[in-house]
């Protein structure tokens, strides 16, 4: 049969079937209608949020020409069914012309070598709204002349549906999805949205996307956008001018943006993003608390919440669950170096105390907050001893050094000069930060998070912890942009317990937002090296591994540090088996990354072995497992206490030894 899937990502401009269907779909019925959104939403016609400045900034021909700008395309793709019909046979004249197969038209039925072109559609029917949208699209695909087969089920069934697929995985197991994107933190700059969400950067965590064939002059502004990979706004607006008029015409598509509110009681105060609101918080659990009849604090209690879903994916913070149903409560569990500000998107200080950023001279730059300093200068060059990547078969890291020695490697590089200088000041009290299970943050931690980055990234050719879905995110952000890290552990400057320096090619226009923290808080979740090392051994022995797609044909799958079934057990007894060493036995094999981290504790003068540390963290874990029944270890103010997947609820309780005064963050609320 035709791959319906290439149908609907043929690039051929704006008049692709996607563009047809905005055509016959009309985006403002769907906003209204009181069977789907009730009015709570926007028509939105492309991925810039109507709502935020980049879409005021392109709206019309102030910056870029009128046929690129927004308000063009928003009354080019404007319902209109007379419009789309011949939008439509253009499109299936110009597949035929490709394909040399196709026939009928849009009253008596499209067909391939004689059969009907069905579109598949995974339809959410745990959320109305969605359902209803799901069979309204499906019913304008019927009347555009295809056949129509939904596939429901909720949030877990039909994400299970569209990542187990066939090894063919363009074979059209499925065309759409009824999906919901939220912007946790209030975006500042939405030029990152083309690469992420239109081509196979980002939507690599589904299968089928990786296949994304977008025109190269697209890719290469969306790539542009993404690393501001620009020195004004000048040449933001001419990548601007060519990313927009095709971007809707392949990847994900866009039919409203949702006005949504949270109900809450009037005894319950937090800090709701300006953006992601009270669910896509990054600080709903760092200020929740109950209030009395004058608005004051009352500390204590019990918070219960609501939520549509819970529990859709396997918890594990490499590379686990991304549903804002989980990441709701795996952020309550983490911390960070520095946090979102949920009133205007800038970041304020978690864990670190201050930051200082260099940017070349004359980059559109500015600072807001006084932790963190600007200054230009140029050149800016990251030095030869930096670290660049991971080198797997050595388990040493590549250099800076190494890279301008071999600039045609995936990791080498033709210069050392950059945009950007960035250093963040951890405090002494870093190494008495807390786990849930009763250990201390450590260096490892930090070393733990920059390793595996690059480690799953680089060595197709023999690494086992080699993923290609991640390799070409990292390809795309570290590799594409950052040169160097330098770690200092107790530097000289009086009161510091770690300094991160970083040497990079991504800029942004707020100072604040370019402090590369390092912090150990993954793409998922804050973790400490421990349980994370049982994962790493776990994937090297070909059992189970941290990303979906590459878990898929693997015997135990997505590793899930919930599960208490048999992944858990394997974990358990790598545990075991390293509980059994002494500290003389330790190895790579044995401990991954050991005999690079015991090198580096020894050259940092950490004052301890890494192999004294490796035993004691182990037993904490095993504790714990013992107490919670689960391997998920966070260091944030709440701890995974319980959890149920049949009935989809977790409980959180107040992590007690959490440094933090209970009103730091309270500060949001005003």
């Amino acid at each position: 049969t035709l791959n319906p899937f290439y149908l609907f990502n043929f690039a051929g401009g704006t008049r692709t079937l996607q563009g047809v269907l905005h055509k016959y779909v009309g985006l403002g019925f769907i906003a209204n209608d009181p069977t789907m959104m009730g009015g709570l939403a926007w028509p939105q016609y492309t991925s810039q949020h109507s709502q935020l400045a980049d879409y005021t900034r392109y709206y019309g021909n102030t910056y870029i020409v009128e046929e690129s700008s927004i308000g063009y395309l928003e009354t080019e793709f404007d319902y209109g069914e007379t419009v789309g019909l011949t939008w439509l046979n253009d499109t299936m004249s110009e597949m035929n012309v490709i394909t040399g197969n196709i026939t009928g038209d849009a009253a008596t039925g499209w067909l391939y070598k004689g059969d009907p072109i069905v579109i598949t559609i995974a339809i959410r029917n745990d959320d109305p709204a969605r359902w209803a949208i799901g069979d309204y699209v499906g019913a304008q695909i019927e009347a555009m002349g295809f056949e129509f087969d939904p596939f429901y089920g909720d949030m877990a069934a039909t994400l299970s549906g569209l990542v187990n697929v066939d090894a063919d995985t363009t074979g059209g197991n499925w065309n759409m999805y009824t999906g919901g994107w939220v912007s946790t933190e209030l975006s500042r700059d939405e030029g990152f949205w083309f690469l992420y969400f239109h081509t196979s950067v980002w939507a690599a965590g589904i299968p089928a996307f990786t296949y994304l064939d977008v025109p190269s002059e697209f890719y290469d502004a969306a790539y542009d956008l993404a690393t501001l990979a620009f020195g004004s706004f000048a040449g933001r607006d001419d990548l601007y001018e060519i990313c927009l008029p095709p971007h809707m015409g392949f990847g994900m598509f866009y039919l409203v943006s949702s006005k949504g509110f949270s109900p809450l009681r009037t005894t319950v105060d937090l800090a709701a993003d300006k953006s992601g609101g009270i669910y896509g918080s990054w600080l709903w659990a760092l200020t929740a608390h109950f209030v009395d009849s004058v608005g004051d604090p009352v500390f204590g209690g019990h918070l219960r919440v609501a939520q549509h879903d819970m529990l859709v994916e396997p918890w594990n913070q490499v590379d686990g669950s991304n549903a804002v149903y989980d990441m709701f409560p795996i952020r309550a569990t983490g911390d960070e170096g520095h946090l979102p500000d949920t009133r205007d998107g800038l970041r304020q200080p978690a864990r670190i105390t201050n930051a200082e950023v260099t940017v070349t001279t004359d980059l559109p730059a500015i600072k807001t907050n006084d932790w963190v300093t600007l200054d230009f200068a140029t050149p800016i060059t990251a030095p030869n001893e930096a670290w660049r990547a991971w080198n797997w078969t050595t388990q040493t890291p590549f250099t800076v050094a190494d890279a301008l020695a071999k600039p045609g490697a995936e990791w080498g590089l033709d210069t050392a000069v950059c945009d950007r200088y960035s250093v963040v000041y951890y405090p002494d009290e870093i190494w008495l930060h807390p786990w849930h299970d009763g250990s201390i943050m450590t260096y490892a931690d930090f070393l733990y998070y920059w390793i595996i980055n690059y480690d799953r990234g680089l060595g197709e050719i023999g690494n086992p912890m080699f993923d290609a879905a991640h390799a070409l995110e990292l390809g795309a952000e570290e590799l594409g942009t950052t040169l160097g890290v330098i770690y200092t552990v107790n530097p000289p400057e009086a009161g510091v317990g770690l300094k991160v320096e970083v040497w990079s090619d991504l800029w942004e226009f707020d100072a604040e937002r370019m402090c590369d923290d390092y912090f150990p808080n993954y793409d998922q979740g804050t973790g400490p090296w421990h349980p994370i090392s049982l994962g790493v051994l776990a994937e090297r022995g070909g059992s189970m591994a941290f990303g979906e797609v590459k878990a898929q044909p693997l015997a135990l799958g997505w590793i899930n540090f919930l599960n208490r079934d048999i992944q858990q057990s394997e974990l358990l007894d790598i545990m075991d088996d390293i509980i059994a060493l002494d500290t003389g036995d330790y190895l790579d094999a044995t401990v991954p990354y050991f005999e690079f981290i015991e090198a580096e504790y020894a050259a940092q003068s950490w004052g301890s072995t890494f192999a004294d540390e490796v035993g004691p963290r182990m037993s904490n874990l095993s504790d714990f497992v013992d107490t919670q029944n689960h391997m998920w270890v966070g260091c944030g103010p709440y701890y995974l206490d319980d959890f149920n997947f049949a009935l989809n609820w977790v409980t959180l309780k107040a992590f007690e030894a959490y440094p933090d005064a209970l009103d730091k963050w309270f500060f949001l609320l005003d």
